[in-house]
């Protein structure tokens, strides 16, 4: 089932309340009156090897304090998402569709999990929306505007994460990004937001923990 919440619900999220132009409607699969403190953890599509040993280490060190949010995408938000549902912890999925347009196909499984743990799946698009090119970066927005802090793995030149990253800026949230491989084009954009003092550097789960005295 699918029911939704509106700006003026005390479940509507806190954080999601401050942007610029919050979404008056929420749909949810399950319920968001048990998450927590958001996380959001983006990255590229196509993650790599690399990516992907740094998630295995620092998501399970991070959930028992956040609440994972992601896209649902392939790749690093997936990612995010499976550690997060393996270790039996909290994670939100935020549609680019419709709610019940299962995109990408491949992750039914995955968000069938989410909600017998009954964590919840949201978007703000009315009933039929297929993904789009204007649906893409209105979900990154949400991703962006839902949480305190977004973690960013990985990110390319010309990756849809910068979007969500530079959102996360303009609406003064911390923003994280794990140092990669100067050689490696995954982590053009990572290291850049580093470099130029935009996002915080990050190896480990503890250098979030502990900054914020968790």
């Amino acid at each position: 089932w699918v029911k939704f919440i509106t700006i003026n619900d005390n479940a509507y999220p806190k954080w999601l309340k401050q942007i610029s132009n919050p979404p008056y409607f929420l749909y949810v699969r399950w319920t968001l009156e048990n998450i927590w403190e958001c996380l959001s953890i983006v990255g590229s599509r196509k993650n790599t090897t690399y990516s992907k040993k740094v998630a295995s280490s620092i998501i399970p060190e991070l959930v028992p304090y956040f609440t994972i949010v992601s896209g649902g995408a392939w790749g690093c938000d997936t990612l995010a998402h499976q550690i997060t549902v393996e270790t039996k912890w909290k994670t939100l999925v935020v549609f680019w569709t419709w709610i019940d347009i299962i995109y990408p196909s491949g992750n039914r499984e995955l968000f069938e999990k989410v909600i017998e743990n009954k964590w919840a799946l949201i978007s703000i698009f009315p009933i039929w929306t297929p993904g789009g090119a204007y649906t893409f970066p209105v979900r990154n927005q949400i991703v962006a505007g839902i949480s305190k802090w977004l973690l960013v793995l990985e990110a390319g030149e010309s990756s849809g994460t910068l979007i969500t990253a530079n959102l996360a800026l303009d609406y003064s949230r911390d923003v994280f990004c794990i140092p990669g491989d100067i050689f490696n084009p995954n982590y053009v954009w990572t290291n850049n937001l580093i470099k130029t003092w935009s996002a915080k550097k990050k190896k480990k789960s503890d250098d979030i923990l502990e900054e914020y005295n968790f």
